[in-house]
């Protein structure tokens, strides 16, 4: 019993004295994370399209960052409505924007998704 005793104190102790490493130091300089999300949109008429967008937010509470298609079945058209202005397209990029919303259209009846 002694025994026992002896050995689990010599083996706190030195567990005890083995100096452990603190944690690694972060990078002076690192890029801060970036999100993103992916969703699939439909239109009324019938048209798909798996869209995705990545956005950082700055100091000021702006974003950066870029939309892009995965995949579109029908006659659709992607628009995108970075603030106040809409442009067309399948994929693009933003910085300083407060808001970036994305929408499906089908081009032969007019017919959108919601904004995303």
């Amino acid at each position: 019993m002694l025994h026992v005793l002896a050995g689990i104190l010599t083996t706190a102790s030195l567990s005890s004295a083995t100096p452990l490493a603190g944690p690694a130091p972060f990078p002076e300089e690192t890029d801060p994370p970036t999100s993103s999300a992916c969703l699939t949109l439909d239109t009324p008429s019938g048209g798909r399209a798996t869209v995705c967008k990545s956005w950082l937010v700055s100091d000021a509470g702006l974003y950066e960052g870029s939309w892009w298609t995965r995949s579109r079945s029908g006659n659709v058209r992607l628009d995108a409505r970075v603030d106040d202005t809409v442009t067309t397209g399948w994929s693009g990029q933003y910085s300083g924007t407060g808001r970036v919303r994305l929408q499906l259209c089908n081009q032969g009846t007019g017919k959108c998704s919601g904004w995303w």
